[in-house]
């Protein structure tokens, strides 16, 4: 699955930090909504500091505006795998527009596709 040409809900902006980059909401998104479609750059064997983790020992690096979303110990956003196996971005609670999206890159949070909860690795 292709990153969407024009994506609707985030775009890329400077941090607040001056660090880099981030992936911001340009909309609300609700829990349990889909925010950003993964893409798979390339499977990796192991983890390192742009790996995500899809699986107790699967790692992957995230393509698209994917590979820009920064981490958090305390993400708004967790991950769901679709049907590629690629990590789509859920909303893990809710997020106004304006706020940077962030996903646990390590032990990632695979959400459960009916309670949004994460589930265990």
């Amino acid at each position: 699955m292709r990153p969407p040409m024009n994506p609707e809900g985030y775009e890329l902006r400077k941090t607040a930090d001056g660090k880099g980059d981030g992936v911001f909401a340009t909309r609300t998104f609700k829990v349990g909504e889909l925010v950003m479609v993964g893409v798979i750059e390339r499977r990796v064997n192991e983890n390192h500091s742009h790996a995500t983790q899809v699986s107790p020992f699967g790692y992957v690096q995230l393509g698209g505006l994917g590979s820009k979303a920064n981490h958090s110990c305390d993400p708004n956003c967790g991950i769901r795998l679709n049907e590629a196996e690629a990590p789509n971005l859920i909303a893990r609670r809710n997020i106004l527009a304006g706020e940077e999206n962030h996903l646990r890159l390590r032990h990632a949070q695979l959400l459960d596709r009916t309670l949004s909860q994460p589930l265990p690795l």
